[in-house]
């Protein structure tokens, strides 16, 4: 049981998740009332999002430069960060609206969260380090004459091996 924990561990890896802003304010009144929303995601499927989760948006200016850039009219952008709520307040059903922060920004998805998924490609790091890892062991145990290649072979399998379990937090 306790093998097949660390194989599950090992093969754990996270994913960032991102949602497109007007798909988070057409979740609005979810996000009002309970406080969080299943909203689809990029990644496919949906997420949970917590209305107090904060995320970097960018509010589009209207600046202009004149001679050769010397000269600066205008509103420049204006990278702030707010919460889900504030992102989703004052939109309608369509994610639009007057005063709708997410109306006002381009569509590009925000990060949301990220989630943990099994990784086929961990796992078979993890698998390959711990053969070479047994393979070491048993030399270092069983054979006679034990060569430098050997402790080398084992420290290498016990590294590969570990590597996959430090993406796990």
């Amino acid at each position: 049981m306790r093998a097949l924990a660390l194989l599950a561990l090992a093969a754990c890896t996270h994913q960032d998740v991102f949602a497109r802003p007007r798909a988070i304010a057409r979740h609005r009144p979810e996000l009002m009332t309970k406080g969080f929303a299943r909203v689809e995601v990029e990644q496919g499927g949906t997420f949970a999002i917590d209305s107090s989760e904060r995320v970097a948006i960018v509010l589009p200016g209207n600046q202009k430069k004149h001679l050769w850039g010397l000269v600066k009219t205008g509103k420049p952008h204006q990278a702030i960060e707010v919460s889900i709520g504030e992102l989703a307040a004052n939109c309608d059903a369509n994610g639009v609206g007057p005063d709708c922060l997410a109306a006002k920004i381009t569509d590009e998805p925000l990060r949301v969260g990220s989630r943990a998924k099994l990784s086929g490609t961990e796992l078979a790091i993890f698998l390959f380090g711990a053969a070479g890892f047994i393979v070491g062991v048993t030399c270092l145990s069983i054979c006679s004459e034990r060569g430098n290649a050997a402790y080398v072979g084992t420290a290498i399998g016990a590294g590969v091996m570990i590597q996959p379990l430090t993406t796990v937090f």
